[in-house]
């Protein structure tokens, strides 16, 4: 006698999970679409011939706009990405009690613990709109004076700083960088080493990525601009000379200048501005640097430029104030514990350290679970 296997009835969570996967890869494909019409619409791009290229080469853009479009445009995409971002985090939220709710395991904390993340994950992504559309009318809009609140708050404990984007990278004559030298009587001068940024030729480039480092992105906008547009170069100079630690950690203190100038700060500052080209591949040197010009003049604590620069900027006022303030408050004292914590090792290799354990935990999660499925359903169908 033969038997036939019963047929089990077709799950149709398994149709709904496969038509979800679907969907969700047609919508990466029409927003992948959308992203290269918008590119084209509005961008020109032509192919011109260059013979100091590599290639032969070099591919213009131009740009298709103007401010006043841009302007409307910024207006109209803000108040929809408010309008998505905030029903995109009310769907999430609720799904996400549904979830636990099927789970058996909805409880007060659970609430809680949803209602404040999702909160604090709004707040990060309504934050950086205040600093992209500072300069823009969307100022006009009824929720803005909320959002900038929110960033005010934010502003407090010094974890978010203004971003811009170049629409055409530097580096095709040379890369400006700024060198900060040190000196104790105006004649022998010794330079300054960055963690990250280049400094001397036979300096290594370091991996960073994803860390992004403040002081050393700063200072290369510094090196595109003038001194007058960069004023809290000054102060970086300032709080050299008074060897404070906050900004020294900043700079680490892997080569010898670094750390005698944090035992004995130097007297006299100076800037000077380089540039960088690559240089061949086998050389042992990474940079070549040359045509150095004068960005910041000697400077001292007591000269005259100094002095009225630290008086008319009152940042002796401010940063008691912010000192002072933040002791007050539990939270920001909280940051700065971790902030202090976290220097013990690399900031580069801390943050690749953080994005390694996310990585290493989701992976744990998703096998833990897949694991857990397959005993689930074999337990069932043994039953």
């Amino acid at each position: 006698t033969s038997t036939k296997k019963k047929q089990r009835p077709a799950d149709p969570a398994v149709g709904r999970s496969k038509a979800l996967k679907w969907l969700n890869v047609l919508a990466v494909l029409a927003s992948l679409g959308g992203l290269v019409y918008a590119v084209l619409a509005t961008v020109k791009f032509e192919l011109q011939a260059d013979e100091s290229s590599p290639v032969g080469h070099r591919l213009d853009s131009e740009l298709l706009f103007n401010r006043g479009q841009f302007a409307a445009f910024l207006q109209q995409s803000v108040t929809a990405s408010l309008v998505l971002g905030a029903l995109f985090y009310l769907t999430t939220f609720v799904t996400s009690l549904i979830s636990v709710r099927r789970r058996g395991v909805l409880s007060l904390p659970n609430f809680v613990f949803c209602a404040g993340f999702s909160l604090v994950y709004f707040g990060l992504g309504a934050v950086p709109l205040v600093e992209v559309a500072r300069d823009h009318p969307v100022q006009t809009l009824p929720v803005w004076s909320q959002l900038a609140q929110l960033s005010n708050i934010a502003d407090g404990y010094s974890v978010a700083n203004s971003y811009g984007l170049f629409r055409a990278m530097t580096g095709g004559e040379g890369r400006p960088e700024v060198s900060v030298e040190g000196s104790y009587d105006g004649r022998t001068w010794k330079e300054y080493d960055f963690r990250y940024k280049p400094t001397f030729p036979e300096k290594p480039l370091p991996w960073i990525i994803p860390h992004h480092p403040r002081l050393d992105w700063q200072m290369w906008f510094a090196a595109l601009g003038r001194l007058e547009y960069n004023a809290w170069l000054a102060n970086v100079a300032r709080h050299l000379m008074l060897g404070t630690p906050e900004v020294l950690d900043l700079m680490g203190d892997d080569t010898s200048v670094n750390a005698a100038f944090a035992a004995k700060p130097p007297t006299l500052i100076r800037m000077r501005l380089w540039t960088y080209h690559y240089t061949k591949l086998g050389d042992k040197n990474v940079w070549v640097r040359s045509d150095p010009q004068p960005y910041l003049d000697p400077i001292s604590l007591k000269s005259p430029p100094m002095v009225d620069f630290v008086e008319r900027m009152r940042y002796e006022q401010t940063e008691k104030v912010l000192i002072s303030s933040c002791k007050q408050r539990a939270l920001c004292r909280a940051a700065l514990w971790v902030r202090g914590t976290s220097q013990l090792v690399d900031p580069a290799f801390f943050v690749q350290g953080l994005v390694a354990v996310a990585m290493l935990t989701s992976l744990a999660a998703s096998l833990l679970a897949r694991t857990f499925s397959r005993r689930t359903s074999s337990s069932g169908s043994g039953s």
